[in-house]
């Protein structure tokens, strides 16, 4: 777009990205149109003063199913209104039963956007006729949005020579094949990373319902199992983004007669460096603490103070096997100063009193470099990860088990 300005006028508009949403300002000097964006207070928004003429750009908003993908979100009703469209729901009237053929035709264009950008197809011909050379390009990826765009294209031109030749039967089935493909099509553009994203988000609640009903399973092997399916939820209780390396991850200490052998529950690593982290597992009924010290006091249970012991003695083992370790694995780890950490008991089940409160967390804010979490309040911190996404579970009985 071109503008006659001045020097006041002219910096403005050359400043302005005329993609983004903009306002068409007369200039106080020139008199001159000019595009400027100013932002509002804060730099949020949009400044518009008396006089201005607001610009939305025909590419600016952008709809999708996908919030990731989209420029704004969509309303439930929204969501309703987009599914309408992308499956062109608006050819069922009667106008167009009554002369079909010239909708069919709008259809297959439609179909046919699918695959005529495909980047599979680059140097092929597909202006006039589809050949085999696209087809089998296309065939290598059955599951592709351009595989079922070139079905739905293909059912589509023979339903049109059905139509023509006046067999009925024979229109009506390829019509019915052609929109099943076309809807594969627009589910595989549009909704598939979206369904994808509610079946993560679902495997959340999976593993909160796994804790509703095992609260009281002593079972050590039964929560390492169940926490490697679920080992991205070991994220929550870092402030980084974390990688799960193994579950049963061997460190060292095989000597020859193979004993000594050091299995750790969980290595993962995290930050930019890498650093390791190291997990033991115990279990929600694992003491916590032991009885009553000389009336006053209540010491660490026996458990807790060897897994501790435990996890610090894998650290120790690993240095020293630092560079076979990553070697087999092919992995960067940071064994500098690994975290450790020990998943065990249960907080809120266990620690009824203000005494033994304060003795459990007087015992694990003295440790340096190994963090005691309770796998209730691990379980905490994913249900506040359910919660962001607005995923609420019902809770099961004690007797109810997901498994």
């Amino acid at each position: 777009m071109n503008f006659v300005a001045c020097k006041i006028c002219e910096p403005l508009a050359q400043a302005t990205n005329l993609k983004a949403p903009h306002v068409i300002r007369a200039c106080i000097k020139c008199g001159a149109d000019y595009p400027v964006l100013e932002l509002g207070a804060h730099g949020i928004g949009i400044e518009i003063k008396a006089g201005d003429r607001f610009v939305m750009p025909a590419d600016f908003i952008k709809l999708a199913a996908n919030p990731l993908k989209a420029s704004g979100q969509l309303t439930p009703s929204g969501l309703d209104m987009f599914a309408e469209l992308v499956f062109g729901v608006e050819i069922a009237n009667v106008e167009a039963a009554k002369d079909f053929l010239p909708v069919l035709e709008k259809i297959q264009e439609a179909n046919e956007e699918f695959f005529n950008e495909s980047d599979k197809l680059a140097g092929i011909d597909i202006a006039h006729e589809i050949g085999a050379d696209a087809v089998e390009r296309l065939k290598a990826d059955p599951h592709s949005v351009e595989w079922w765009g070139l079905m739905a294209a293909v059912s589509c031109a023979g339903a049109a020579d059905s139509i023509k030749a006046g067999n009925a039967a024979e229109a009506a089935w390829y019509m019915a094949t052609a929109e099943r493909f076309r809807a594969l099509a627009v589910f595989k553009e549009h909704f598939h990373e979206v369904v994808f994203m509610g079946h993560s988000a679902g495997r959340l609640i999976k593993l909160i319902n796994e804790w509703d009903a095992n609260k009281t399973n002593s079972d050590e092997g039964f929560w390492q199992i169940i926490l490697g399916d679920h080992s991205y939820a070991f994220s929550q209780l870092f402030a980084a983004p974390v990688t799960f390396i193994q579950g049963k991850a061997y460190v060292g200490g095989t000597q020859l007669d193979g004993k000594d052998a050091r299995y750790l529950d969980f290595m993962l690593s995290g930050g930019n460096a890498n650093h390791a982290i190291l997990v033991e597992i115990k279990s929600p009924t694992t003491r916590l603490l032991a009885g009553r010290y000389r009336g006053n006091v209540y010491p660490p249970s026996r458990e807790l103070g060897g897994a501790v012991v435990q996890v610090n003695d894998y650290c120790d083992t690993l240095r020293k096997n630092v560079d076979q370790i990553t070697r087999e694995r092919k992995v960067e780890l940071n064994t500098f100063n690994p975290r450790r950490i020990v998943l065990i008991g249960n907080y809120d089940a266990e620690l009824t009193t203000p005494k033994m409160r304060a003795a459990f967390e007087l015992f694990r804010t003295s440790l340096s470099g190994i963090e005691i979490v309770t796998f209730d309040e691990f379980f905490r911190k994913v249900e506040q990860l359910a919660k962001l996404f607005n995923i609420v579970r019902t809770k099961p009985s004690n007797a109810e088990s997901t498994r």
